[in-house]
Parts: C-alpha cells; structure tokens; sequence
C-alpha cells in the first residue's frame, strides 16, 4: 500500500484539528505547520509516476506523530497562557499609529545600502576573477557559490574572501530590510499618507532583495517575504482586536501569493545564475515536495550512526563551541543527497529528520516538545495574549523565526537558527529597530 495518500488525508484532519485547538486562528503555529506539510505532500502526490513514490508506513507514523505531537503541545501551552494572561479577546484594541523615521535617517540608510552593495559586487567580481572563472552576468553569482561551498560551507568561508568589516555591512542591509518591511506593513495598516516614507522603505527592501540575489539566497527571499506576511497578521489583529477572525482573508492573500510568487520564483532562477531543465510545475513540485518522498528514502534507508549528539540539528551550537576552544565535530549542514529518478537528486528530508537522526525517535518526539513550546511561547504568551503589553521587539522576532514554520517540509532549520549568527541577525533587526527610531525621534525634537 502506498501511504502517501494516507499521509495526505491525515495531514488534512490534522489541519482542521489544530485550526479548532487555536480557536480558528490560520496563523497559529500548528495551523501553518499542517497546511505546509499538506502542501508539500500535494506536491509529492503529484509527482508519484515522475519520483516512483512508494511511501512505507513508518515514515508515515513518524510524520503524522510529530504533527499530532507539535499540535498537542502547542494547544497545552496556549491554554496555560491564556489562563495566566486571562485573555479575553473583545478586550484588547490598541490605538494604531504609523512610525514616521526622520527622513534623513532614511536617506542615510538608502545610501549606506547602495555602497555597501556596489562594494560587495565588486568584491565578488574580484573573488570570481581570481579563480579564473567567468564574470559575465549571472554566471557572475552562480560561481562566486561555487567558489563559497568549495572551500567551506560555513560563514566563515565569506568572511575569509570578502572581509569582516564588509560582512558585518551586509548583515546591516539584511536587518534594514525586515525593519523596512515590518514599518511598512504598520503604516499601511495605520493608513498613512506619507507616500514618500513608504516608497524610501520599499528601496530598503528592493536593497536587502538584490543582495539575497546577489547571493543566489532563495531561502532567504521567501523568509522575508513570510516576515512580511506575519507582520500584516499580527499588526492587524493589533489594531482591530484578536476576536474579529480575518482567517479567510489570509487564505485569499496566501492564494494570491501563491499564484504570484510560484511563477516570480521560477522565473528569477536565471537572475541568480542558476539553471533547470525542468518546467515551472515540475520545479515548484520539486523545490516544495521532494522533502517529504526524501524522508521516507531515508527512514527506509538511514545514512551511518551520529557521531556526535546533535550533529545535525545542533551545527551552530558545535560551532561555537569550536570557536570557544571546545574540540567538536562539526558537520556539513547539507545533508547527504537522494536519488529522486534518473535525473533528479535533493538533500531536504522536513523538520523531522534531523532529530530523528541525531536522537532517534523519542529524542524526536521530545525535540518536536520543545520546539512546539518555545513557538506557543512567543506567539501566544509573547504576542497574542499579550497584545497590548506586547512589545515590537517579540514581533520583529518572530517574524524572523516564522520562516523556521513554513519550511518544515522541507528542513529543520535549528541547525542555522540556533547559533551565533541566527542570535546576531535577530539582535540587529531588534536593535536597528530601536536606534532608528530614537534617532528619528530625536531629529524631529530638534527640528
């Protein structure tokens, strides 16, 4: 029997439990968990007679466990904070107000923008010349990768070819884009008629994007555009109260979404440097279905036994502990490849494989525990229940920490988060945040 269909309709009841479990809230953690993995799975049905899918029933339980389990704890711990917040919905409108920034701070953030990014394109240019390769268009990026994942996968190996100082500059470009998007969600909502504060904000954010193309990071495009997206949700419940349910709203504008972002996505491939043979409906199966069949490869076939506990969900904290002097084994973050068909390799196996590989199954369930509590924590104990003693800093995190939600079919993301870098880059948006606005506040004081 082939349980992908199964899966499948388990995944759908699943959703439709953990929709009533968080009062109908789409947004909720669980929610958007069960909805990606319905999709994944969709798109991995779609695909059986192309990849040869014969899901076995072990990866099934495992899959529709760690759902069950993630979904449960999520409920248990947002009873308990609705008890100690005694959340009442009706309750908890907050006057709404546009956050105007001065607009020579903005201007200085858009030329600061500019010369970092014409300084790293010429760094890349001068890196990609000096191993002899071409420079011409985007075969400009797709090398410069090349050249990044041949001599380290880590974020050291950018650092060692472009400098600290210019590192810490782009880290700078991607904190202005999630503070730029998280402003212009506000205002719009607020209703704003600043147009020109809302068009600088958006060149902010045009500048963070043409660095992740830069980069060829199509990951990190879709995360600040989920950023965006949980902005919109949860500003707007702030403004028009919890108890008024804007669910079916957001299933129109994910379908909107959707049938925006699946063609943009395909077709900005060639932009950085990277090439497919595959169509458009062929690819976007691939990139959001193939963690789920790869899955199931390697429950049936695991690769060899951890050597280290935590190998490969816990890589930013053995690096750090290397970089403390520690003398741990640290690991590719890729995970080993997996024949699809002939013609067809990936290497993203969802949320569940990296701690069912370094933990086995309990240890997974136990992981799943963990994660799922510290989700209801921020959502509900920080944000939702919260909502007007909330602060703009829990928003700014979570909606950098959304993104770990959305690609849960496809990969767990602990290994990149839970690390120094991922601490770095939430403390730069929390902290850009708050120097921007004090600054602009006291600008306009002065003037």
């Amino acid at each position: 029997m082939n349980f992908i269909y199964l899966l499948f309709l388990s995944e759908l009841i699943l959703f439709i439990i953990s929709l009533l479990l968080s009062d109908g809230d789409i947004m909720a953690p669980s929610v958007i968990m069960c909805i990606m993995f319905i999709i994944s799975t969709a798109c991995t049905i779609f695909s059986i007679g192309n990849w040869g899918v014969q899901y076995g029933i072990d990866s099934y339980l495992i899959l529709v466990a760690g759902l069950l389990i993630f979904t449960l704890t999520e409920f248990l711990f947002r009873h308990l904070f609705s008890l100690k917040e005694r959340f009442k919905p009706e309750t908890i409108r907050i006057e709404f107000k546009p956050i105007t920034l001065h607009w020579a701070i903005m201007q200085l953030m858009i030329i600061f923008n500019i010369i970092v990014l014409v300084w790293f394109y010429s760094e890349i240019k001068r890196i990609v010349s000096g191993y002899g390769m071409d420079v011409n268009g985007t075969r400009l990026f797709s090398n410069y990768r090349q050249i990044i994942t041949s001599i380290s996968t880590t974020n050291e190996a950018k650092v060692e070819l472009t400098g600290f100082l210019l590192n810490q500059f782009v880290k700078i470009i991607e904190a202005s884009g999630y503070i730029s998007v998280f402003i212009l969600m506000n205002n719009l909502l607020a209703g704003t008629r600043k147009i020109k504060q809302l068009f600088m904000h958006c060149i902010v954010i045009i500048c963070t994007l043409s660095l992740y193309f830069i980069q060829g990071e199509r990951g990190a495009i879709l995360q600040l555009f989920s950023a965006g997206l949980i902005d919109w949700y949860i500003l707007w419940h702030r403004k028009n109260g919890w108890n008024n349910n804007n669910s079916f709203k957001m299933v129109k504008l994910g379908i909107s979404v959707i049938a925006l972002g699946i063609p943009v996505f395909y077709l900005s491939l060639h932009l950085i440097g990277r090439t497919t043979n595959k169509s458009i409906l062929e690819y976007t199966c691939f990139y959001v279905g193939c963690g789920i069949h790869l899955f199931d490869l390697y429950v049936k076939s695991p690769s060899i036994t951890p050597m280290v506990w935590g190998e490969e969900s816990l890589i930013g904290v053995h690096r750090f502990l290397n970089a403390i002097g520690v003398p741990v084994t640290v690991r590719n973050p890729h995970l080993e490849m997996r024949t699809l068909n002939s013609y067809t390799q990936g290497n993203i196996y969802t949320f569940f494989r990296r701690p069912l590989h370094d933990f086995g199954f309990w240890g997974m369930v136990l992981f799943t525990i963990v994660v799922a509590a510290f989700f209801a924590w921020i959502y509900f104990g920080k944000i939702k229940y919260k909502n007007q003693k909330t602060t703009i800093s829990w928003i700014l995190v979570y909606s950098q920490l959304f993104y770990w939600i959305v690609c849960m079919p496809m990969d767990q993301l602990s290994q990149s988060i839970v690390s120094v870098y991922g601490f770095a880059k939430i403390f730069l948006v929390v902290s850009g945040y708050y120097v921007l606005k004090t600054s602009s506040d006291v600008l306009m004081k002065r003037l």
